[in-house]
């Protein structure tokens, strides 16, 4: 009878762990590319050329180009680090944020919500019971859909993500 339990349990270990990761992949196949360094140098290909541009060629302004929004997320002190960043495009929504978050290992188990502090919004956060992103927001303002652009976040953002267990 203990065989059984033990294989029931570790049976359920692996399908939680299998969830997580699909979980994760899902957030990051929404997710799309990262936009590039202002700056650097791309090369595309051509029918039988190489040319390289560089990205922030005309676009320039601001420390993340325009069109681009850096976002630095804070982190709870039980995912073993304190920060991430990324770079966004503004047009992008705030589904993209949750979707990143949705997508790291660090938040595993942990019970998050991503806030605002200045104006206080709350955007969404993990679906009951796991890691990942959630489809609603905690505010008018924080819903999943909203374009970045319209947050005021500038070319540089520092964003929380809450414990919500804390």
């Amino acid at each position: 009878m203990e065989e059984v339990l033990k294989a029931s349990s570790e049976s359920a270990s692996e399908e939680a762990a299998r969830r997580a990761a699909a979980r994760r992949l899902s957030c990051l196949d929404r997710l799309g590319p990262e936009p590039p360094k202002p700056g650097a140098s791309v090369t595309a290909i051509t029918s039988m050329s190489t040319s390289t541009s560089s990205i922030g060629e005309g676009g320039g302004g601001g420390s993340g180009g325009s069109g681009v929004v850096t976002v630095c997320f804070r982190l709870p002190p039980r995912c073993g680090i304190a920060r991430l960043e990324r770079r966004f495009a503004v047009d992008a929504s705030v589904g993209a944020l949750l979707d990143f978050l949705g997508s790291r290992p660090e938040l595993e188990g942990v019970d998050w919500e991503l806030r605002q502090t200045a104006p206080v919004i709350i955007f969404g956060g993990a679906p009951p019971g796991g890691s990942g992103s959630s489809s609603g927001g905690g505010s008018e303002s924080g819903s999943r859909d909203t374009p970045l652009s319209s947050l005021g976040l500038g070319s540089r953002a520092l964003l929380l993500v809450f414990d919500r267990d804390s």
